[in-house]
């Protein structure tokens, strides 16, 4: 037995070295993160006292962030924040707290003020007060030296930048922002226990074009992390996404969430979510296992070098994979159906 636990910390000490990147943070850095743990820190005190369930929606918030940042972490890193602040190798939980406080504030003064608004007219507004405040925040870390982009994201952008962020980061933020307020907002409605009234008939086409924006917007961000290969040239859209594999996320995204409402419409908010998660998951594994084995899916170098090494087993596929699958369709869904909630209960 001992000798089991010397090798499983001997592994976890060889994961840590294969990972590892400059902590040492700088007097400003240091700094600032005091500032950002004050803003959390009065953020969910705040949330505490005077909203209810306000806690609980910040960790929410916090969740949905933790989410989006572990898919998508290859993309970027986040250095020089001293060895207490990360979570899980390069991902900063102090960080994803001053992401969640923004995005609770931003939430919390809409609604109280433009609370006579429908949800989908309120939803710009979010995004319309959330952008600016995020591209401050991440034009401050970049010229604190924290933030960067791997080399896949800075083959990808044009170069040309705009308040010291990049100009992509002007679509992109409002694109993650989007994601992560759905994620929200829907398990709002579950925490709250707010009523959610299912229809008994399926407004089908409606459905497929919101799952159709939200698997295509979200494709189009993390497109640096893979490439797709091999592909008839004619279904390549953007880059290297191609309407192919898109196409049937979106139809297997649509089906596994309009066949588990029509079926299952007795599940409760969190049952039917899994069950969704389910169906998808059981379409996406087989599919992701054969498309890495016959080299249609290569993953860039940077995501390569944050894997650990573990795969499924008798397959090449990654377990960071396995794992990503349903972090990736659950901002996915989560979407999807804010969206269908919000249009059917007016």
């Amino acid at each position: 037995m001992i000798e089991y636990y010397r090798r499983l910390w001997a592994a976890g000490q060889a994961m840590y070295e294969a990972h590892a990147f400059d902590r040492t943070p700088t007097g400003p850095i240091v700094a600032f993160e005091l500032f950002l743990l004050a803003f959390s820190g009065f953020t969910l005190y705040w949330l505490w006292k005077n909203e209810k369930k306000g806690a609980q929606r910040f960790f929410l918030a916090a969740g949905g962030l933790f989410i989006h940042q572990f898919f998508t972490s290859p993309m970027w890193h986040n250095y020089k924040l001293g060895w207490w602040s990360y979570l899980y190798q390069d991902i900063s939980w102090i960080s994803t707290f001053a992401w969640a406080s923004l995005i609770m504030w931003t939430l919390t003064l809409v609604d109280r003020f433009r609370a006579n608004w429908p949800d989908w007219k309120r939803f710009p507004v979010y995004l319309a007060v959330l952008a600016p405040a995020a591209l401050v925040y991440e034009a401050i870390l970049l010229k604190l030296g924290v933030s960067g982009y791997s080399p896949e994201v800075q083959q990808a952008i044009s170069g040309r930048t705009l308040l010291g962020t990049p100009v992509e980061t002007f679509v992109y933020v409002p694109v993650f922002m989007a994601l992560v307020v759905s994620f929200t907002k829907y398990w709002s409605f579950y925490i709250m226990s707010k009523p959610v009234i299912p229809l008994r008939h399926r407004p089908w086409v409606r459905s497929f074009a919101i799952t159709l924006v939200s698997v295509l917007l979200f494709e189009i961000t993390v497109e640096p992390m893979v490439q797709n290969v091999g592909f008839p040239a004619w279904s390549y859209i953007f880059h290297d996404i191609t309407l192919v594999l898109t196409g049937a996320w979106i139809v297997l995204t649509w089906l596994a969430i309009n066949l588990v409402d029509k079926f299952f419409i007795h599940f409760s908010l969190r049952g039917k979510f899994l069950a969704y998660l389910g169906v998808v998951f059981a379409g996406v594994l087989p599919a992701e296992i054969w498309l890495i084995a016959s080299g249609h899916r290569v993953y860039g170098p940077s995501t390569v070098s944050a894997f650990t090494g573990l795969h499924v087993p008798w397959t090449l596929v990654p377990v960071e994979v396995v794992f990503g699958i349903p972090l990736y369709f659950a901002l996915i869904l989560s979407f999807v159906k804010y969206w269908e909630i919000i249009l059917d209960n007016k």
